[in-house]
């Protein structure tokens, strides 16, 4: 394959996916992004298996095909490149990159070796504006675990799709966050259906996808087991969590004898102050 493009479409591009490649992996192929040339685009694609991200941008295709290249090593050398012009040549063992006065050669690996995309059998789909997606992932992940040994469903996120009706609610069995909103484009089913998403891959949408107007999310695979958030140019796929959510609508009381109105900003401002007091405290 060879193709040029703007350097700093491909900077964010391999950027963004260099995030989702796993840290440590006995896989080694998944420590490399792909990149695809093809109809006067690349798509650059990684994945951990149990996420897929997958940006696409122009490019000026000199010659079709797809190479594998080290991410963060890639990530890291296209970060100090200057704007302009960039040239990438590749093979399926190396991959020669020139900028300006610069040259440099990655070790690849066969792009037929990479995994392949996830099913693309679209099921019930729904569409949510962006600026809400981003809104309501950050008022609620931060309530899901973060340990493995709570279980892979309280490291997830609940999504409940009713109508035109979403409804995201994140517990760690001590705190719990629950964030409506009314959708762009809801589902038939009145009743509803429940998704059950990893944390991880939800702050990584709406991360990647919050800049868009509306977020598009489809499940995907005869089973539906999987959940596609698209958005302009780029798409991310995830497994899904299997398993039963926690009842939280027991945990919320359905009435209250009391209530107070503070301001919001005295409020967060008191609570930062006084909270190394706190921990001092617990400390002895």
């Amino acid at each position: 394959m060879k193709f040029s493009c703007s350097t700093k479409d491909i900077a964010g591009a391999v950027g963004a996916a260099s995030k989702i490649v796993p840290s440590h992996s006995t896989v080694p192929i998944l420590g490399n992004v792909l990149l695809t040339a093809t109809d006067d685009a690349i798509r650059v694609r990684a994945t951990d298996l149990e996420l897929t991200l997958e940006h696409l941008f122009p490019a000026e295709i000199q010659e079709a095909g797809s190479v594998t290249v080290p991410a963060k090593l890639f990530s890291g050398y296209l970060a100090n490149l200057p704007p302009g012009i960039v040239e990438l040549s590749g093979t399926p063992t190396r991959a020669s990159v020139k900028c300006e006065r610069s040259n440099y050669d990655f070790h690849a690996l066969p792009a037929d070796e990479y995994p392949p995309l996830p099913s693309s059998q679209k099921g019930t789909s729904f569409a949510i504006d962006a600026k809400r997606f981003r809104e309501g992932v950050a008022a609620t992940i931060f309530a899901a675990s973060s340990e493995e040994a709570r279980g892979a469903v309280l490291m997830g996120t609940l999504l409940e799709i009713a109508g035109d009706k979403l409804t995201m609610v994140a517990t760690d069995g001590y705190r719990l966050a629950k964030w409506e909103t009314t959708l762009v484009r809801g589902i038939e089913d009145e009743a509803g259906i429940k998704y059950i998403v990893p944390s991880r891959a939800l702050s990584e949408a709406a991360r990647n996808l919050g800049g868009a107007e509306t977020v598009e999310v489809s499940a995907l695979g005869p089973a539906g087991n999987q959940l596609a958030f698209a958005a302009a140019n780029t798409s991310i796929v995830v497994r899904l969590v299997d398993g039963q959510y926690p009842n939280y609508g027991q945990v919320i009381p359905a009435q209250f004898d009391r209530s107070v109105t503070v301001n919001t900003s005295a409020l967060m401002s008191n609570v930062r102050n006084s909270s190394p007091a706190i921990v001092r405290a617990w400390l002895r």
